[in-house]
């Protein structure tokens, strides 16, 4: 298997929000093959790259981690880490 799905199905039990932290390449094909619906743009942006320290931020309409399936999710926002604005020391 080359993404997460099995330990989130296995392991997210009924837990409202999750919070994956992995490494590629099996964080950005997790996301890539959990997105269904979102704003072209963004879903575009994270097949083009999914940079170290990049966020995607997915909805699922789920009761249970266990009915996960891929492209069953909702891309809420992606964020790379160029795209965040750093106050000046």
């Amino acid at each position: 298997e080359d993404t997460y799905i099995p330990i989130l199905r296995k392991d997210g039990g009924s837990a409202r929000n999750l919070l994956l932290i992995g490494h590629n390449p099996a964080i950005e094909e997790t996301a890539l093959s959990l997105v269904g619906s979102g704003p072209e743009e963004a879903i575009e942006d994270m097949g083009l790259k999914f940079p170290t320290g990049a966020l995607a931020i997915l909805d699922f309409e789920i009761d249970t981690w266990a009915k996960l399936k891929p492209e069953n999710g909702h891309l809420d926002r992606f964020v790379k880490p160029r795209d965040l604005e750093i106050p000046d020391a």
